[in-house]
């Protein structure tokens, strides 16, 4: 099977644009922005590689609040967490999580009252090359800035003219541990989940849900030492967070007290970013 045909010139990369930037505050769904039946194809993103995140300390939460300085705080952070994130990696064998997560989501949404029709990547003609040229990351640390965190880039599927009159329901998977502050790690997952409009790249939905396991905190050593450990707690984690993320989805499945809001016959225009009070895209 071949890639599907994309708008314009250049790879898929070239693909990617500016999209939505929204707060944790979600708004209604618009009323009927899901139609009975309406193709909906579930795409859910690993990243390429665990992730150690590391609590502030008080002098660094102190920092943080003062300008210019609070922004080479963070920098120093992020380069600590992916130091160690790379050096736990190399004791990992390979892990693929998103296929695991996906499977399992598939049927957590086929109960959540979902009205449209999911479809697999294979279902909507777009190709394993693809779908790798859609999560392109040099690190786990690029992949959160890219795909996770506020600010964020979105893949652009408009430009796919085999998901025209599709729906896009978008999960970017982290995993990683937590630390408690004293030297201990708990294996933890956190998924940011995203609704779209294909055509016209509108955000419809978007929450974030995570799982953690504090049983199995360990140190570092441990997990290096024993990385099943790990990897066998990540994967209890994933029906969990499958069951969440599907929750979350079915208390905005709920018709809006608005009507639907205009705009989405007008296609978004690349690059363009949206305002950081709403939940949804212009």
């Amino acid at each position: 099977m071949g890639a599907p045909a994309v708008r314009g010139l250049g790879p898929v990369w070239g693909a990617l644009a500016l999209a939505a930037c929204v707060s944790l505050e979600e708004a209604p769904m618009p009323r009927g922005a899901v139609r009975p039946g309406q193709r909906t194809l579930l795409l859910v993103y690993a990243s390429p590689g665990p992730w150690l995140g590391e609590a502030d300390s008080k002098v660094e939460t102190a920092a943080k609040v003062v300008p210019g300085l609070g922004l080479a705080v963070q920098a120093a952070q992020d380069e600590r967490d992916l130091a160690r994130s790379k050096d736990l990696q190399q004791y990992l064998p390979p892990w693929r999580p998103e296929e695991a997560l996906a499977s399992l989501l598939r049927t957590e949404l086929a109960s959540s009252g979902h009205p449209g029709r999911l479809l697999s990547p294979a279902e909507a003609e777009l190709s394993a090359e693809a779908l790798g040229e859609l999560n392109k990351a040099q690190d786990p640390l690029d992949w959160r800035r890219r795909y996770l965190e506020e600010g964020a880039l979105s893949r652009d599927y408009s430009r796919f003219l085999s998901l025209d009159d599709a729906l896009v329901f978008e999960v970017n998977l982290a995993w990683g541990a937590s630390s408690d502050g004293e030297g201990n790690l708990s294996p933890c997952l956190s998924a940011v989940a995203r609704l779209y409009r294909a055509g016209t790249m509108r955000l419809l939905w978007r929450h974030e849900d995570s799982a953690e396991d504090p049983a199995m905190a360990k140190t570092l050593y441990d997990f290096k030492t024993r990385p099943q450990d790990l990897l066998g707690s990540w994967e209890r984690l994933i029906p969990g967070l499958a069951q969440k993320i599907a929750a979350s989805y079915r208390t905005k499945l709920q018709p809006a007290a608005s009507p639907s809001l205009p705009g989405d016959s007008a296609a978004r225009p690349a690059g363009v970013p949206v305002s950081l009070s709403t939940a949804t895209a212009r």
